[in-house]
């Protein structure tokens, strides 16, 4: 009796844990200009009717400190999709403003980038200094 007690709750506890919301990759790009590298994906919730874009943007050059920034990421077909800046509070420019030379950020959308469709990503760092990285899912 004991046995088909334990059963039953395992059984319980394994068709909760599985009823759990899933995502699944939809699409990952990566790219890269002189400075930066990016990298974009989207995933899909298997309950949900909403996309979620993560960006991963990093800088590369280790002889240099970023201590302003700013990008924008456009799509083909959709518009402006995401942007975002960051500015050191340290006012000398010798403090990054990014951790570990990286930002990342995400945003739920409804609608995707059509598939062979340019995805441009903007980034300004330091002023004056300006790079993009296309991408085509």
């Amino acid at each position: 009796m004991k046995g088909f007690r334990f059963l039953i709750v395992f059984l319980l506890v394994v068709m909760v844990v599985s009823g759990c919301s899933k995502s699944s990759e939809v699409a990952r790009e990566k790219g890269k200009s002189d400075h930066w590298k990016a990298e974009y994906i989207i995933t899909h919730e298997e309950d949900a009717d909403s996309y979620m874009i993560l960006f991963n943007l990093s800088f590369t050059d280790p002889s240099q400190v970023v201590y302003e920034m700013s990008y924008d990421i456009t799509s083909e077909g959709i518009g402006p999709q995401l942007s975002g800046s960051s500015t050191s509070s340290d006012k000398s420019g010798k403090t990054s403003t990014l951790i570990n030379n990286t930002i990342s950020t995400s945003i739920s959308m409804y609608r995707l980038p059509e598939e062979g469709k340019k995805i441009t990503l903007t980034i300004k760092w330091n002023g004056d200094k300006q790079e993009k990285i296309i991408l085509i899912p």
